[in-house]
């Protein structure tokens, strides 16, 4: 559910990668972390949080948030969400990441086991939502991530499924990932527009999974 390690920051204009395991690939992730260390939270710090999404399925996206967070890890500390499960699942991982050794306790807690595991009261009900909505949820458990990890990459459903509309107002970015080729235009302005509509601010687009039709030893001449 969660990928861990060290990470730099996260502005985005457009970037183009190649096929997975190639080093134009890494390059591009590369060049993309670079543009996204630009990049400016709501409240003018450095990103904290990003989401990852794309248009439809198979676009690699998930792909490309693990890369990315493998780049961003080898300076900052960074955790991985995969996003792409039921909520219940992701909140338990999300609470075992903010309060280790949590996510296994039930809502109904006794005073007994407050002090078992040594919690105070509220912080447990803060743990455990405290009954409140699922976007207050969320955003109480990104916050308190913040404050442990200096990146949050969300590998996010697609923006077709359900769930990933859900997490674009509670990120400082999103990015949306577009397999060349595959999806039209008109299909990847929509997913921007709905993002923008649900409340994300989308920091740009990534052109995944391009093909080159000619020798590469000919497209770098030209």
């Amino acid at each position: 559910m969660f990928r861990y390690g060290h990470v730099p920051k996260p502005s985005l204009a457009q970037s183009a990668l190649t096929e997975p395991n190639d080093n134009l690939f890494v390059s591009g992730i590369r060049a993309l972390y670079g543009q996204l260390s630009s990049c400016k939270s709501p409240l003018g710090g450095p990103i904290r949080s990003l989401g990852v999404t794309s248009c439809c399925r198979q676009e690699g996206k998930s792909t490309v948030a693990a890369q990315l967070a493998n780049i961003a890890a080898e300076g900052l500390r960074v955790l991985l969400i995969d996003a792409n499960g039921a909520w219940s699942n992701v909140r338990r991982a999300m609470q075992e990441a903010a309060y280790p050794g949590m996510a296994q306790l039930d809502d109904t807690r006794s005073d007994e086991t407050h002090q078992r595991h040594n919690v105070p009261p509220h912080v447990l009900q803060e743990a455990l939502g405290n009954g409140s909505c699922e976007a207050d949820q969320r955003r109480e458990l990104l916050q308190t991530l913040t404050s442990k990890y200096d990146l949050l990459i969300a590998d996010l459903p697609a923006v077709n499924a359900p769930g990933s509309m859900e997490w674009a107002p509670t990120l400082d970015g999103m990015l949306l990932i577009v397999e060349a080729e595959r999806v039209r235009w008109q299909v990847a302005a929509r997913g921007v527009r709905l993002l923008e509509q649900a409340g994300g601010r989308v920091l740009g687009s990534v052109i995944n999974k391009r093909r080159n039709h000619i020798p590469d030893w000919l497209y770098w001449r030209l």
